[in-house]
């Protein structure tokens, strides 16, 4: 681990023909692992000769596997037959699709995960002596090694459940160098803070959870005197993706990750394009994640793109593609699009489509004092193409965030 610890801080910098050849390396092993001490790939791979997974693009010829597959009280089949559960580390997700999930990862799988998180930071310029703001959640017990305990060191946490005026209260007082927390959390505190004429100058903002936009970086530029990095993962699969240091883009970490992005037709997009992410995780073997279709799209970096990281670069995360709602005329829409007109709304500041278990959609949003009402839910529904017998609307003066500190534009009660 030592070793690594020193190698994974020139992974990003490799040839392209050696970044490729760990991969399919590391994909070999894993596939092998996989049907040998997996009951649920030996039952999906039981027809497949691995034998024939000669090059990367060779990983299409292995079928999906989905986030509903694994939602099981018993996670028995998913986790590798001589794995002790005592001393593996178990946790949920959050449920975002369905019901949660519980993962397990041994503590050695976890450090890996640690280290890429302080590659990351100190790509970005963060320093072990820096101290850090980090608006979370109510702290849950950690299995901390030598790499958690630096990237926790002069940590301060900050609940997201105290009141903005309390978390701006403690960051001064605090004075950290660094602030990390959900994007939505952190979107919350910056829109306060510029109501109330208040800005703190970090010297590292970074954030992940959800969709970071241009109009978000701006927030926290004006709010923390930083536009913010994004990271990008997944409870069960880790931190996929990242800022990159060189360039406006983000990168795949790919030498923990093969990572696709399929069209419709489950076939690799070209450069520019949005698709979906498909996921394997490259040095997960207590628990595998081969194919998986993490439920997520992104779009690829425009072809001719240059950053001095050799990983693939993708412009950015966009969204969740399972999140629908079904209309009462049967129509279906996916967030996207319900989220991509209401970009163009003028005056609207945040939003969430909610529908209840009788299938009543309702928009709540917030808008600029200085905008018509009726205006405003007017342009809605010429973007979205609804009526006002399909949708209701609720003006808000705030929408609470999850639990989590996420938050969701797309909304089903269950």
């Amino acid at each position: 681990m030592v070793r690594y610890f020193f190698q994974i801080f020139r992974f990003p910098y490799r040839d392209r023909a050696e970044i490729e050849s760990l991969q399919l390396t590391k994909l070999k092993q894993l596939l092998w692992h996989a049907k040998d001490h997996v009951e649920f790939y030996q039952k999906k791979y039981a027809t497949i000769d691995l034998n024939s997974i000669k090059s990367l693009s060779d990983i299409g010829k292995l079928p999906f596997s989905y986030p509903l597959e694994f939602r099981k009280d018993d996670p028995t089949p998913f986790i590798t037959k001589s794995a002790d559960r005592s001393r593996l580390i178990s946790t949920t997700t959050s449920g975002t699709i369905s019901e949660p999930m519980k993962f397990f990862i041994s503590k050695e799988e976890d450090r890996i995960r640690q280290l890429k998180s302080i590659r990351f930071q100190w790509q970005h310029g963060w320093k072990p002596w820096w101290k850090g703001a980090h608006v979370w959640r109510t702290v849950e017990k950690k299995h901390h090694s030598v790499f958690q305990k630096l990237i926790e060191n002069r940590r301060q946490i900050i609940s997201i459940n105290w009141s903005p005026k309390e978390q701006v209260q403690k960051i001064f007082e605090v004075q950290p160098d660094f602030i990390f927390g959900m994007t939505s959390s952190l979107e919350v505190l910056a829109d306060w803070m510029i109501r109330h004429g208040l800005s703190y100058n970090a010297k590292l903002v970074y954030s992940g959870g959800n969709v970071k936009t241009s109009k978000i970086a701006e927030k926290f530029r004006l709010a923390f005197g930083h536009p913010g990095e994004d990271r990008y993962g997944s409870v069960e699969c880790g931190l996929i993706g990242y800022s990159c240091p060189y360039s406006n883009l983000n990168y795949f970490d790919e030498d923990g990750y093969i990572v696709e992005i399929l069209d419709e037709q489950d076939q690799p997009v070209k450069p520019g394009e949005r698709g979906s992410i498909v996921i394997t995780a490259l040095d997960q073997y207590t628990m595998p994640f081969i194919r998986y279709k993490i439920g997520d799209y992104a779009r690829l970096a425009e072809s001719g793109s240059r950053s001095n990281i050799n990983y693939t670069l993708y412009q950015s995360i966009e969204g969740r593609e399972t999140d629908k709602i079904t209309f009462k005329d049967g129509r279906v829409r996916t967030g996207q699009h319900l989220i991509s007109p209401l970009m163009k709304v003028e005056g609207i500041l945040k939003f969430q489509f909610y529908q209840n278990l009788n299938g009543d959609v309702t928009l709540k949003y917030i808008k600029k004092e200085n905008i018509d009402t009726l205006a405003l839910e007017e342009q809605v529904l010429r973007y979205t193409g609804l009526t006002r017998d399909l949708i209701s609307f609720n003006h808000c003066m705030s929408i609470p965030l999850e639990p989590s500190g996420k938050f969701k534009e797309i909304k089903l009660e269950r």
